[in-house]
């Protein structure tokens, strides 16, 4: 699957977005084969003039599904739009390469060898993840008390709480707290709830002593899990108990036949760089962004002085946001 089987870019998440957001946000086209069988579909939220992906902001992998053949103009006329407004676009999705502006990796951790080969895998690579978390759960059983991982769990006392942890991290960090709409918390709500393995919400929790610490809600689509919501206790932040979750996670993955874990939301601190899989993509693409402003600049970018006299420098304003 050149798109990853992404929970995403499936049928369910476009209907769970669809009743989560209310009736006449979420638009549909479908792209038929010639013996008029469905060969692929895009779920966008339409406005007057513009279509973000469906569930956006959401929605970590955006484009039409399936078997497409069509140009970005029959889609954006089908759906009676002018203009496609998203930020991750698989790369495979060739029929809007010509709106890609850089390029970002989707980092996998394939888990169908078992924890084993994962292990030697990032000891191939020289990682001291497994190691470090080992030290953070034993730091954790002397100085605060037992850990116990839980997958699948049903608590909603947990789950409100991994929320409340998630909404506070927005507002202290001064993001923008995707919760705070409605329809998000009712979509998040919706998939945690669901119990068919094709899609549905895995949500997990750490607890210490039967307090919980941590959660993560992840989007389950078939083999392929997505890493989606992360939150912790801030009180129990020196132990990474983020980090100790995610391991665990993949760990108890294995054990439920699914073989791949998408990577793209867990958090880019420093505790966590062994996992990062998107801060040095995210870097390069902001110097090819200058790269390109300057090949459209109508002067040069920097003074140059010649025999005959002087250039002036271009006037250039860079916006953008850094981690």
């Amino acid at each position: 699957d050149p798109d990853g089987g992404s929970p995403f870019l499936s049928p369910d998440w476009a209907r769970a977005v669809a009743e989560a957001d209310g009736p006449g946000r979420t638009r549909v086209a479908m792209e038929r084969d010639g013996a008029g069988e469905p060969g692929a579909f895009m779920a966008v939220r339409a406005g007057p003039f513009t279509a973000l992906p469906a569930g956006a902001p959401l929605s970590d992998y955006q484009g039409a599904a399936g078997r497409f053949t069509a140009p970005a103009s029959v889609w954006l006329k089908a759906l009676g739009v002018q203009r496609f407004d998203f930020t991750q676009v698989a790369h495979s999705q060739t029929a809007f390469s010509g709106g890609f502006h850089g390029q970002d990796e989707s980092r996998w951790v394939n888990i169908s060898g078992g924890w084993a080969a994962v292990q030697a895998a990032l000891k191939a690579r020289g990682s001291d993840l497994v190691r470090d978390v080992g030290k953070r759960w034993r730091r954790m059983e002397r100085e605060a008390g037992q850990p116990e991982f839980t997958f699948d769990d049903t608590d909603e006392e947990a789950f409100q709480a991994f929320v409340g942890w998630k909404r506070a991290q927005y507002r202290a960090t001064r993001q923008t707290d995707v919760l705070a709409a409605g329809w998000t918390g009712r979509l998040l709500a919706d998939v945690r709830r669901r119990t068919d393995p094709t899609f549905r919400g895995i949500f997990s929790t750490l607890r210490v002593d039967g307090r919980v610490i941590a959660g993560h809600l992840g989007l389950q689509a078939g083999p392929v899990t997505h890493a989606w919501f992360i939150s912790h206790d801030p009180e129990f932040g020196r132990y990474s108990p983020g980090m100790v979750l995610i391991v665990e996670i993949t760990k108890a993955l294995r054990d439920r036949k699914i073989t791949a874990f998408a990577m793209e939301l867990v958090p880019r601190i420093t505790r966590a760089q062994s996992m990062d899989a998107l801060s040095s993509q995210a870097a390069l693409a902001g110097y090819y962004g200058v790269l390109l402003g300057s090949i459209n600049i109508a002067r040069m970018m920097p003074m140059t002085t010649f025999a005959t006299g002087s250039i002036r420098p271009g006037t250039i304003l860079v916006m953008g946001a850094g981690v």
